[in-house]
């Protein structure tokens, strides 16, 4: 139980990191799309969303406006 949110906090990151990688262009061969931008603009980019989410809540906080 001392481990929980170790384990959390690693599959988070294993998460956004296989996100990142599959969204990247040019970093693995496009085998669901012609183009390999098609699927950063179908998934969205993870640092920009987690940029985005940064803004929302810490830095702007305009999420509570």
């Amino acid at each position: 139980m001392r481990h929980v949110r170790l384990w959390q906090a690693a599959l988070l990151a294993a998460v956004f990191l296989f996100w990142y990688l599959m969204t990247q262009p040019g970093l693995v061969p496009p085998f669901m799309f012609d183009n390999d931008r098609q699927a950063a603009f179908f998934f969205g980019e993870p640092l920009r969303v987690l940029g985005r989410i940064w803004a929302w809540f810490v830095r702007d906080a305009d999420i509570y406006r």
